[in-house]
C-alpha cells in the first residue's frame, strides 16, 4: 500500500533530519555513515510518517536528545517498531529481536512516497536476516546488526487494529519456559562490538529415574549476562525462566544449521557459590564446650 506524503509535512522531515544530524556528529557511532546520515534519518522519518496516516495517529517524536534516550518502539502504546529501507536495499535490523516491526520501503524516483509491506513478528525478523545482504562493509564488521529478507513472511496490515489483533493472537501463545540444571562450564563474558554484554551457556537437566541429562543451551545479555559471570561457576545449581527461540546460522563449511535456545529473563541460584575459605571452615575442630556463653 503506497502512502504519499504531502509536500508541507515532506519539507518539515528533511528541515528536521537535518537538524537531528548534525546534533548526532558528536555521537561516534554515527560518524560511521556520516555521508548518508541526513538521507537515513528521511527515510526513516518517511516511514513514520506513512504509518500515521495509515494509523491516524502520531508516531514521530520531534525532539532531539541521545539516542541511548531513542532505543524504543517507534508506535506508542503498541510495542510496534518500523523499518524502513529505500528500494532496492534490504532493511538492517539487529539480529535479536524482541517486538515486530513494521516494514516499510520508500520510493527512489518519488521520495515522498512510501511503500508499507506488512508487518514482520520477532520470530520472523530473528529467522530471516543474512550478514551477507548488508552492503556497508563497516556496518556488517560491528556484527550487531543484519539485513531481513522475509518479505513473503509478513502480516497484512491495513490499519491499527491488524496491530490490535496481533497484540491479542500473540497474548494467548505463551513462550515461557522454566527449567533447573547445573553449569555445564563456568560462564564467560562477551561484549558486542557496541560493548553489550552477552553470554552463551550450557546447563545440564538431569533425567528423573535415569542417569543421563539434557543440555540445554542458554544466552544471556546485557545485566543478567553480568550477573552471571560474577556469580556462577561449572556444576552449580540454577533456575532460570525466558523464552524459546529458534535461530538459523551457518557453520564453518558453510552448512546451514539450526539452533534453538532459551533467551534467559531471570535466574535463581539453587546453591550458593563456594567461597574460597569453606574447606578450610570445614577442617576447623572446636569443642562447644570452650565457647564464652
Amino acid at each position: 500500500m503506497w502512502h504519499i506524503i504531502e509536500q508541507s509535512y515532506y519539507d518539515r522531515i528533511c528541515d528536521f533530519a537535518r537538524e537531528l544530524s548534525s546534533s548526532k556528529l558528536k555521537e561516534s557511532h554515527h560518524q560511521i555513515d556520516d555521508n548518508n546520515e541526513v538521507r537515513r534519518h528521511i527515510t526513516g522519518l518517511l516511514g513514520e510518517a506513512a504509518v500515521e496516516k495509515l494509523f491516524g495517529i502520531d508516531i514521530i517524536e520531534w525532539s532531539i536528545g541521545d539516542s541511548e534516550k531513542y532505543h524504543h518502539p517507534d508506535v506508542p502504546g503498541y510495542n510496534v517498531g518500523i523499518k524502513t529501507v529505500e528500494k532496492g536495499k534490504y532493511p538492517i535490523i539487529f539480529k535479536q529481536n524482541d517486538y515486530p516491526q513494521i516494514i516499510c520501503i520508500r520510493d527512489t524516483k518519488n521520495s515522498n512516497c512510501v511503500y508499507i509491506c506488512g508487518l514482520a513478528t520477532p520470530e520472523v525478523l530473528n529467522e530471516y536476516q543474512s550478514d551477507d545482504l548488508i552492503v556497508d562493509d563497516r556496518l556488517r564488521a560491528r556484527g550487531t546488526k543484519t539485513a531481513f529478507f522475509g518479505f513473503d513472511k509478513l502480516k497484512e496490515i491495513k490499519s491499527i487494529k491488524d496491530i490490535e489483533k496481533y497484540r491479542k493472537d500473540k497474548e494467548t501463545m505463551l513462550n515461557i519456559v522454566a527449567v533447573m540444571g547445573r553449569f555445564v562450564k563456568t560462564p564467560e563474558l562477551k561484549k558486542t562490538r557496541d560493548g553489550v554484554s552477552v553470554t552463551s551457556f550450557s546447563i545440564a537437566n538431569e533425567v528423573y529415574g535415569k542417569e543421563e541429562a539434557n543440555y540445554i543451551e542458554c544466552v544471556a545479555w546485557r545485566n543478567t549476562a553480568e550477573m552471571i559471570c560474577r556469580n556462577c561457576e561449572k556444576g552449580q545449581l540454577i533456575a532460570i525462566d525466558g523464552t524459546l527461540q529458534t535461530r538459523n546460522y551457518e557453520n564453518g563449511n558453510g552448512e546451514k544449521r539450526k539452533s534453538t535456545e532459551i533467551i534467559v529473563n531471570n535466574i535463581s541460584f539453587c546453591t550458593p557459590k563456594k567461597k574460597p575459605y569453606d574447606d578450610i571452615l570445614k577442617d576447623i575442630d572446636f569443642n562447644e564446650e570452650d565457647l564464652p556463653y
